[in-house]
């Protein structure tokens, strides 16, 4: 099991869409949704296929147990910025435990 995780997606509020080009309308699931009917990218609105992340939703798919950091990074474009960036790593009360789980098991 890896100690740190690190990975970068997408920034559901940077102002164009990065596999659309969509400019704004995926800010909202239900333009979003129209919008990629008219441009021939429907299969892209089902969250099957494309989940838009905030920092708030990029939050959640991480267990309690992690000391999470969630920031920016990518291009910037005033207040826009293009990814997010998560570094994930357990607590240090969970790595002593999982050593003396491994030393007495």
């Amino acid at each position: 099991m890896a100690c740190t995780v690190f990975i970068t997606v997408p920034n559901r509020y940077f102002f164009v869409e990065h596999h659309t080009a969509i400019p704004f309308l995926h800010f909202w699931d239900t333009t979003f949704h129209s919008a990629c009917k008219m441009t021939g990218t429907i299969h892209l609105a089902s969250e099957n296929n494309l989940t838009l992340m905030s920092k708030k939703m990029l939050s959640t798919h991480m267990p309690d147990e992690m000391h999470v950091h969630i920031g920016y990074t990518g291009l910037p474009f005033g207040l826009f910025i293009s990814n997010l960036y998560l570094h994930a790593r357990p607590d240090k009360k969970h790595i002593l435990q999982g050593r003396i789980q491994a030393q007495n098991g």
